[in-house]
């Protein structure tokens, strides 16, 4: 409800976009990517041709998932859960927010919370107690990760819900919809 497939449009990204990792639609109209390699922020219109993307380097090499922007700076989910903070041309303004969970732990989702004032991380594999979709929480204000987990989903209910109990849900994006105020989870 609230959509028209009518207003769809198809856009083919460039080659230099190759690469990227979770998007963000800012209020410009652009959207803002980074390279999920190589610590690189883009920001583009669909359909520029490769000159008019703009690139920012904000980190190294890593394996880099999602982003969100709030209040013109970015942050970027490290699929380890760390997250980086930046002003895009301000290397000043750079800091690495580390996340300590079990190693084999994988993220791949960044969801921003405005009215908590939190970033939530939601997990696409582990190894931890239970087997199900894992969320942190990372508080805008104080800077800091919560230390317990902020929900999770039973794998075994949405093989339930999905009435296959072979069912594999291992989430890729994630994002509040702002028709219903709901979180909408994409996975395979």
């Amino acid at each position: 409800p609230g959509y028209s497939e009518k207003q769809k449009e198809v856009f083919v990204l460039k080659k230099k976009l190759l690469e990227i990792s979770g998007i963000f639609y800012q209020q410009d109209g652009r959207i803002a990517s980074m390279n999920d390699e190589d610590g690189k922020l883009f920001l583009f219109h669909p359909g520029d041709d490769d000159d008019s993307i703009e690139t920012f380097k904000f980190a190294g090499k890593g394996d880099y998932e999602d982003i969100v922007q709030i209040n013109g700076a970015y942050f970027v989910l490290e699929s380890d859960g760390d997250l980086h903070y930046f002003e895009k041309g301000n290397s000043a303004s750079y800091v690495k927010y580390e996340l300590e969970v079990e190693k084999k732990t994988e993220f791949e989702s960044l969801v921003h919370y405005p009215h908590e004032r939190r970033l939530v991380l939601i997990t696409k594999d582990h190894r931890l107690e239970k087997d199900a979709i894992y969320a942190y929480a990372f508080d805008l204000v104080s800077k800091r990760f919560y230390p317990t987990p902020y929900f999770f989903i039973s794998r075994r209910e949405i093989a339930n819900a999905a009435k296959d109990v072979s069912a594999v849900c291992k989430p890729s994006a994630a994002a509040i919809n702002p028709i219903n105020n709901k979180l909408y989870i994409i996975a395979s």
